[in-house]
């Protein structure tokens, strides 16, 4: 049986991303928003929780880390294309079937990085199995 972040559910959209992760990611990009956050998981000094509601927010100039929650990837996605960032890495699922992930592979100003294994994500700080599903980091660049 599928549990945690593999079916929807109160959990589902609370993993955090691994440090060795985001490290790699921001000594490349030099993030400075993360939009998705809460103050425990926040990977960057600038950063929304969920009753800041990123999505509404003005992520204008910014390099933004985003581990989005995977209920919402369509949302945040859509946000990542449309802000003014000068840039915005989003770590998703690859689910090469949802109309998120097309818009994303046909848009110039993104580059899509597979990985090779599966992320082991972090819950309350602990490593945990890893999921049943691969993961990607979709680098959007400024227009």
């Amino acid at each position: 049986m599928n549990r945690g972040m593999n079916v929807p559910g109160p959990l589902a959209d609370e993993y955090e991303t691994p440090g060795w992760l985001f490290r790699a990611l921001d000594a490349e990009f030099g993030f400075d928003l993360d939009p998705c956050a809460t103050k425990e998981t926040a990977k960057c000094k600038t950063f929304y929780t969920i009753t800041d509601d990123g999505l509404k927010q003005d992520w204008s100039g910014a390099r933004a880390f985003i581990n989005p929650p995977y209920s919402q990837a369509d949302a945040w996605v859509a946000a990542a294309l449309e802000q003014h960032v000068q840039l915005a890495a989003l770590l998703l699922p690859v689910r090469t079937d949802n109309d998120w992930f097309r818009r994303l592979e046909e848009n110039r100003r993104v580059t899509i990085r597979h990985f090779r294994k599966r992320i082991r994500f972090l819950l309350n700080g602990r490593e945990l199995n890893s999921p049943r599903f691969t993961s990607l980091v979709a680098i959007v660049r400024g227009a």
